[in-house]
């Protein structure tokens, strides 16, 4: 991307920007995967009931 640069603070300006978007980058990178927001209904209810006593 370029864009002109007409004086300091508008180059300060930009500076900021980008380095504002790549501290997003990076947290977003080292934050790992985002957790889900929903459960589904096994997580919900557990472990199913087994009436012959045997593992589910």
């Amino acid at each position: 991307m370029s864009a002109k640069i007409f004086d300091r603070e508008c180059w300060r300006a930009a500076q900021d920007r980008r380095a504002k978007r790549e501290v997003a980058v990076m947290r977003q990178l080292y934050a790992g995967p985002a957790p889900r927001k929903r459960l589904s209904l096994d997580e919900i209810m557990g472990p199913a009931f087994d009436p012959t006593g045997g593992a589910a």
